[in-house]
């Protein structure tokens, strides 16, 4: 898990996915081609200690996995990363002037809307 990384359960994952798409959509724009939030289901990844997340562009559906040691809580940055990709940008590299790559604890990007969602009161901090 990265350090800035926030755990959801699954309700709450699920219930973050159009708040997400909706803020993907606002940053990024209408340009992009796929309109629609795709189908969330959840998965565990049993011998990774991290999360991980999987977006299938043929079914339109994005797989998050709770890592080995988070049974049953899901990673925000791996959602966000997900939906990214299923907003349009399938390969990584850049999304703006933000880093996108595959390894999700130095994704710039997915971050920055991590912290949009935070400042927008969308997503609380326990502190």
């Amino acid at each position: 898990m990265c350090n800035n990384d926030i755990l959801l359960n699954a309700e709450d994952t699920q219930h973050s996915v159009k708040f997400i798409w909706d803020l993907l959509t606002e940053t990024i724009g209408k340009m992009m081609p796929v309109l629609e939030p795709p189908t969330l289901k959840f998965g565990q990844a049993y011998k990774r200690p991290h999360a991980s997340g999987v977006y299938n562009p043929l079914s339109h559906e994005i797989v998050v996995r709770a890592g080995k040691d988070t049974r049953g809580y899901y990673s925000l940055l791996a959602l966000i990363h997900e939906l990214t990709h299923a907003r349009g940008f399938l390969r990584h590299g850049k999304v703006m002037e933000y880093r996108f790559p595959h390894i999700l604890c130095n994704d710039k990007w997915s971050v920055k809307i991590l912290e949009d969602l935070v400042s927008k009161g969308i997503v609380e901090v326990e502190t």
